[in-house]
């Protein structure tokens, strides 16, 4: 809403005084003060006029952006933490599929493949569905946004490409890193040791 500046009948008239002052009307005053001089100033008006009540909005606005200001700190922590989570739950996954495959390590190596043709097929594996796993995840971040600032919070939610490239290829080295190291064990021993309780 913007101000409308008139002298005092023309509130009393809008009022349907007829003109004449109303003492029950109440007269708001906006001022823009000198930032350097903010706290005099305002010390001065509620000395001079004891019965004036004085709202910073100034105040107001840095409150409330401390306030946000501290909100987004939390959401950061929470989306750190999963991250984290999530990090070490996709390791956890790799590795165990990848232990699960040590007879198969062994049986490849047993007919003929080396450890190099071996680990490329490891990597190959585990790279394909980190980047499918990457994609699709980022996809449905990129989805849920737009929803969100269609129907829900009228902000823009931007989701930029390189976030997204960053995201896919964090994950596609995270998962092709962990199946290297869990399947480098069953690469480096022999396969009848690899398949001895099988």
């Amino acid at each position: 809403l913007q101000p409308i500046i008139a002298d005092s009948s023309v509130v009393n008239a809008l009022a349907g005084t007829g003109g004449t002052p109303n003492p029950d009307l109440q007269t708001a005053v906006a001022m823009r003060l000198d930032p350097a001089q903010h706290d005099a100033a305002i010390q001065q008006l509620e000395h001079a006029v004891p019965r004036v009540y004085i709202l910073d909005i100034a105040a107001f606005a840095e409150t409330a952006q401390h306030i946000l200001s501290n909100l987004v700190d939390l959401l950061i922590a929470l989306a750190s933490l999963s991250v984290v989570a999530g990090i070490v739950i996709i390791a956890n996954t790799v590795a165990l599929a990848m232990l699960e495959r040590r007879r198969e390590i062994g049986i490849l190596k047993a007919v003929g493949h080396g450890r190099r043709s071996v680990l490329a097929q490891v990597i190959v594996e585990n790279a394909l569905v980190g980047v499918m796993g990457g994609v699709a995840g980022m996809l449905a971040v990129s989805l849920a946004a737009r929803l969100l600032q269609d129907h829900v919070v009228p902000i823009a939610l931007p989701v930029s490409t390189s976030i997204v490239l960053g995201c896919a290829g964090g994950l596609v080295f995270l998962v092709t890193l962990t199946a290297t190291l869990v399947a480098w064990g069953p690469l480096c021993v022999r396969p009848v040791e690899v398949l001895r309780y099988e």
